[in-house]
């Protein structure tokens, strides 16, 4: 089972960071300012936690009419998209199955999740 996707509008990932901010500690998505070297908010511990204990995780960040592309196993990459084009709106898709090994029996109360 795979959770449908969480997608926000606010300025992306840098493109030449997503790997960093999804995989590596002490690196977060505020890359734009020298005020946030170690920045650890939404792009921070928490896509690492989640990336690493998911059986399948997948991030694209949308900025400035251009994309890009991973896509991991728990924790591991499996797949780096070159920076391509992109119509969509700025922001950030993720989207991830929890290990089965670890969360045993995991499922996802439907009325908790909202459509947009």
């Amino acid at each position: 089972m795979v959770l449908p996707g969480v997608r926000d509008y606010g300025r992306g990932i840098p493109l030449g960071k997503v790997i960093d901010c999804v995989s590596k500690i002490n690196t977060g998505g505020k890359y734009d300012s020298k005020a946030f070297k170690k920045s650890v908010g939404l792009n921070g511990v928490g896509t690492k936690a989640v990336n690493a204990l998911s059986d399948h995780f997948m991030v694209e960040s949308y900025r400035d009419g251009q994309k890009k592309k991973a896509v991991f196993a728990k924790g591991e990459l499996r797949k780096d998209e070159k920076i391509g084009k992109s119509t969509e709106k700025d922001g950030t898709y993720i989207e991830f199955t929890p290990d089965a090994s670890i969360f045993k029996n995991f499922n996802f109360k439907v009325p908790y999740l909202q459509n947009s």
